[in-house]
């Protein structure tokens, strides 16, 4: 009855309508309770008509009060949304099961093997409440052209143990969060052409991934954990990050070319791991954490480890990070980030530019970044240093904001070649001494674009670039031979030491006798090759599974570090140990005495990693930094200060009134270990003098609490 006026309904159309959409009459919760969702039989979670129908005729006898009249809101809930919907497995032997239209898939279902799911051209597939689709091993699923597949939730997954097929211009995307598509077949060769993914995260654990002139938007991030990976022809990433992890060891390759990203989120761009061969040209990144950011990678063939022609602006930290990794840097544009290029961690990188460049955009442009352009860590400064345009017009000079900032402490080159580079747009703008920084630099003569050098190389340079040219064209023993005499010849040169990281490439194509190269390496006693000698000796040591000799020299050095740097590196090193271990044909149960620094999970891993990095380099207090103190809002937190420290460091805070004030201080697990209780503070800008006596090392939370309210939490670093 609606406004005093009865409307009677037709007794099947009336409730087959209100069953499949799960509306129940008053009766039946008033009197026998059997509601519309029992109609359910299949468990599906969909009331077919058939269902309705069977329910209804049930109860065809019952006396109800309607709860929707014709004239009501019958409309509202009348629904055929999807007129085929997936809820059971798809099975039988040699089954090529076709759907097209609008489909749904309701619950999980396996397609099983030796069949083959079909979705024909301009279908729209959903996956509803937390449906996931399995493809068994053995089995396939052919998603033909124009075709979307949406996802409504989180956990909606697509699983591939078997087969895929990807046509043309088909869409995966969201109407909620990110869910994913993943390819668990490890012997899966997946292609993605025009294909594009919005809120869907891609995740690979096949023998190889193509992706071409493909889009992805606001995934966060696509990963790949092994194979060949190729990515290129105008694919882009917005908002989203590509992480390609290589977790064998083999000469399988990284190729990212020719692709656009952006970003506002803290992430990095490109995010290259323990690849021996990469490939990454001609990209623009724009706006990212790290722009192209590689780590232990590069120990393949020579010359086929390059990151050129890149421009990378406006991220956060590094434009190029290169973390324990040999290759080139050629030919990139790289500006207006915090810092140009940061080379660490034993890394052998060449940086150079186009010589016969008559214009600044035809060679490497490292200019007008925040702070430096050029960073190295002690044992990683160039071997390779010419030809590059590295400007900051506005720079401060040393210590802290030079252009080139090599960390030598009291190894490493003595003299660092940097000559053949242009070092200023306006004359005069440029000083050695204060931007060339701690110095021991050879800079003169100078080029710029439209220069000619005509120098012919130095005996040493020269026989390093016969060896990678033998290198490269795969004749490895006469490599590996030129480079043994180089060694042999030239034991001071810097070549020598970009000979003994080659060595330790081209020995897999060569013997793969990684205990005898071991023997070579430590029967060196030169001591300007010290450092890079115990470094390729535990590198050895790895490849020989000979893990606790590999833990313990990260050990020791954390233990007895020469720089914060080296703790640090030797810290994440030894994290990646353990990893190396855990994926080894031998898995060994071997534990070192500073098991506070084994990763639980590869996560805590990433995250710890990552927050290590940034504190490299480690300024002691600054303007700048004074200046954000007056800038601490309320309850906030600086950054302690220096951080990574010895003995003690300064934690800042600010206060809008008066307040009590109280620093706690826990280490990972989680613990209490420390309490300063400073009373009652007046209104500003304070500081807690934390003194770390008495701790081992490794990384430790800071919370303040103000009026008995925790208000902000960091993390701080000890290198005792």
């Amino acid at each position: 009855m609606i406004n005093g006026v009865t409307y009677h309904h037709g007794e099947f159309n009336f409730h087959v309508y209100s069953s499949t959409n799960g509306e129940s009459p008053a009766y039946a919760t008033q009197y026998d309770g059997d509601l519309y969702s029992d109609a359910d039989l299949n468990s599906d979670n969909y009331i077919s008509v058939y269902e309705a129908w069977i329910w209804e005729s049930t109860h065809e006898n019952s006396s109800e009060t309607p709860l929707l009249s014709d004239l009501g809101n019958i409309g509202s809930y009348t629904s055929f949304e999807y007129p085929t919907l997936l809820h059971e497995n798809i099975g039988g032997y040699g089954m090529v099961v076709s759907h097209r239209g609008i489909i749904g898939i309701s619950k999980d279902i396996h397609v099983t093997s030796g069949n083959q799911l079909r979705f024909v051209n301009n279908a729209d597939v959903y996956l509803l409440n937390e449906a996931k689709l399995f493809i068994d091993q053995g089995a396939s699923l052919k998603l033909e052209d124009n075709l979307t597949i949406i996802g409504n939730n989180v956990n909606n997954q697509i699983v591939v143990n078997g087969g895929l097929l990807v046509g043309d211009n088909v869409t995966f995307t969201s109407e909620g969060p990110d869910w994913e598509l993943i390819l668990n077949n490890p012997v899966l060769e997946s292609v993605f052409e025009n294909t594009t993914f919005e809120n869907c995260r891609l995740i690979n654990y096949g023998a190889s991934l193509t992706i071409t002139n493909s889009s992805f938007d606001d995934c966060f991030i696509i990963r790949s954990h092994r194979g060949n990976v190729t990515v290129n022809d105008e694919t882009s990433f917005n908002r989203t990050w590509l992480y390609l992890e290589n977790t064998e060891d083999n000469l399988n390759t990284a190729t990212v070319t020719n692709c656009n990203f952006s970003t506002d989120y803290t992430m990095a761009a490109i995010d290259v791991w323990n690849y021996n061969q990469y490939n990454i040209t001609n990209n623009t990144i724009d706006g990212y954490y790290n722009g192209i950011q590689i780590l232990q990678s590069g120990y393949g063939n020579a010359k086929k480890n390059l990151i050129s022609d890149n421009t990378i602006t406006n991220c956060t930290q590094r434009g190029i990070l290169a973390y324990g990794t040999r290759g080139i840097v050629y030919r990139n544009h790289i500006s207006s980030n915090r810092y140009g290029v940061w080379f660490g961690d034993h890394s052998s990188m060449s940086l150079y530019g186009y010589s016969g460049a008559g214009a600044n955009e035809l060679t490497q442009e490292i200019r007008d970044n925040q702070s430096y352009e050029v960073y190295a860590s002690q044992y990683s400064f160039p071997p390779y240093f010419r030809y590059n345009v590295i400007v900051d017009d506005d720079n401060a000079g040393n210590p802290g904001d030079p252009l080139v900032y090599h960390n030598a402490g009291t190894g490493g080159i003595l003299l660092k070649d940097v000559r053949y580079n242009c070092w200023e747009d306006i004359p005069g703008s440029f000083v050695a001494t204060e931007d060339l920084y701690p110095g021991g630099y050879i800079w003169q003569p100078t080029w710029c674009p439209g220069d000619n050098d005509n120098t012919a190389p130095d005996p040493d340079e020269d026989m390093y670039e016969v060896a990678n040219n033998l290198f490269e064209a795969e004749d490895y023993t006469g490599a590996k031979s030129m480079y043994e005499m180089l060694i042999d010849q030239y034991p001071q040169s810097k070549f020598a030491k970009a000979a003994m990281q080659e060595l330790f490439a081209v020995e897999k194509f060569v013997s793969n006798d990684y205990s005898s190269l071991k023997q070579f390496y430590a029967n060196n006693t030169n001591p300007e090759l010290a450092e890079t000698r115990d470094y390729l000796v535990s590198k050895c040591d790895i490849k020989t599974e000979n893990w606790p000799d590999a833990i313990n020299y990260y050990e020791n050095i954390i233990i007895d570090p020469e720089t914060m740097e080296d703790s640090i590196f030797a810290i994440i090193d030894l994290g990646y140990v353990y990893f190396m271990m855990e994926n080894s044909a031998y898995k060994s149960a071997h534990t070192g005495n500073l098991v506070q620094y084994k990763p639980e999970t590869k996560e805590q891993f990433f995250e710890e990693r990552d927050y290590l990095l940034s504190l490299i380099p480690g300024d002691p207090m600054n303007e700048t930094m004074k200046g954000n103190i007056a800038e601490l809002q309320e309850g906030k937190l600086l950054q302690n200060i220096p951080n990574p420290f010895k003995g003690s460091t300064q934690i800042w805070y600010n206060l809008a009134s008066e307040s009590t004030v109280q620093l706690n201080v826990y280490n990972y697990t989680g613990q209490l270990i420390s309490s300063i209780n400073e009373g009652t503070k007046t209104k500003g800008s304070h500081y807690i003098d934390f003194n770390a006596n008495g701790l081992k090392n490794g990384i430790y939370f800071y919370s303040i609490n103000i009026n008995g309210q925790i208000t902000d939490s960091k993390k701080m670093t000890v290198m005792e």
